[in-house]
């Protein structure tokens, strides 16, 4: 899968790839194979090329957190939808609120994943809205309690279209 990764104001293009157990890197032209083992919630064990890396990744508003050794840098992350949709001048950023879910582009609502009254987790499928010839997968930005569902599948939608509000399971917003 195709990435952006932006730390400060360069931006880097990469490939990573997960098959059966191997994890491989293109980089600059340049493909490595990777051998990536979880520590802890947050921490890695990254083997290149013979040589070790610890890394302690820590999740933020902006994107994430991310340590080797002594140096900490921010870095935000586009995956191929975001690379898409920026590319046609859309943003998967602009339209979320907290608990309104909204269609960041025109589409089918192709498959609806939850129902009203159902608990969600933050990053819990939603629903596909299919556009442009891809489907893009919609996830719920906090946890909750799906309060109303404003489509049905199979149904066109406008972007900005609200399709689900998630009430907060902390304020009950």
């Amino acid at each position: 899968m195709n990435f952006q990764a932006q730390i400060g104001n360069d931006t880097i293009s990469f490939e990573l790839n997960e098959k059966d157990g191997e994890v491989k890197l293109k980089l600059f032209d340049k493909t490595e194979n990777l051998d990536v083992v979880r520590i802890s919630q947050n921490s890695y064990s990254v083997l290149v090329n013979g040589k070790s890396y610890h890394l302690t990744i820590t999740e933020h508003p902006e994107g994430y957190y991310v340590s080797v050794g002594q140096s900490s840098l921010l870095i935000r992350i586009k995956d191929e939808s975001d690379i898409l949709l920026e590319k046609y001048g859309l943003s998967n950023q602009d339209s979320v609120e907290v608990g309104d879910i909204k269609a960041p582009i025109p589409g089918l609502i192709s498959h609806l994943f939850v129902k009203e009254g159902q608990a969600v987790n933050k990053g819990e499928k939603l629903l596909i809205l299919e556009a442009m010839k891809m489907e893009n997968e919609l996830d719920s930005p906090l946890s909750g309690i799906v309060d109303s569902i404003l489509i049905k599948e199979g149904e066109k939608v406008e972007k900005e279209t609200l399709l689900i509000k998630i009430k907060d399971e902390h304020n009950g917003n």
